[in-house]
């Protein structure tokens, strides 16, 4: 369900879209009326595809969405979590991470897994950072009050229950001046190595690009 994918991921993205002269505050932007991202760039990619599909504070707002718990991005575990309350008394958590990661906590097939897996590596061979989505819809309020009371208690004893929504392909090309820089550097006798959270194909890629 595609909607539901784009609408899991602008509800787990912590950044948000502002207009450039709000972001400016009081200074004279140069844009002014356009937009600009608050937050992580990759939380960002997610915040605007939902803004495309309808999806902002205000519509939330209006038909209650609200965020009820979180389980903050952790460098070691390599994922994040939410809870929200969805409209007509629906409650939804959601996690967001790396395919392997994500895949861990769902009950998933081995056909079921090699048909992510497939999909994953197409992603990144195209220089894309990939990020999976999984959630689990809960609509009894007794369990929706014990995430909301502790979300990560009750996560630790809940694996496997989760399903797979899709994944996102975000394209995040180095930036223009970054090839004459490493032609600089390795001119001058600098070993460079790149060091990265992405995928290994995906590094790879975006290597050769350079």
């Amino acid at each position: 369900d595609l909607l539901k994918l784009i609408t899991n991921g602008f509800l787990s993205s912590d950044a948000k879209l502002v207009k450039q002269d709000e972001a400016n505050e009081n200074e004279e932007a140069e844009n002014d009326g356009e937009y600009t991202i608050e937050g992580d760039p990759t939380d960002g990619a997610l915040t605007v595809l939902g803004h495309k599909i309808g999806m902002s504070p205000e519509f939330l707002k209006e038909t209650e969405f609200e965020q009820l718990a979180e389980i903050p991005f952790d460098s070691e575990k390599k994922y994040m979590a939410t809870f929200h309350k969805l409209p007509d008394n629906i409650y939804r958590f959601i996690m967001k991470g790396a395919l392997d990661v994500v895949a861990e906590y769902t009950d998933i097939d081995d056909e079921e897994s090699e048909f992510w897996s497939e999909r994953n590596e197409l992603l990144t061979e195209e220089g894309n950072r990939v990020i999976g989505l999984a959630s689990y819809t809960v609509e009894d309020e007794n369990e929706a009050n014990e995430i909301t009371e502790d979300i990560e208690g009750w996560f630790d004893n809940n694996r496997k229950i989760l399903t797979i929504d899709g994944l996102f392909g975000i394209m995040d090309p180095p930036r223009e001046d970054v090839a004459e820089s490493i032609k600089q550097t390795q001119e001058a006798g600098i070993t460079v190595k790149m060091i990265t959270g992405d995928h290994p194909r995906t590094a790879s890629v975006i290597a050769k690009e350079i």
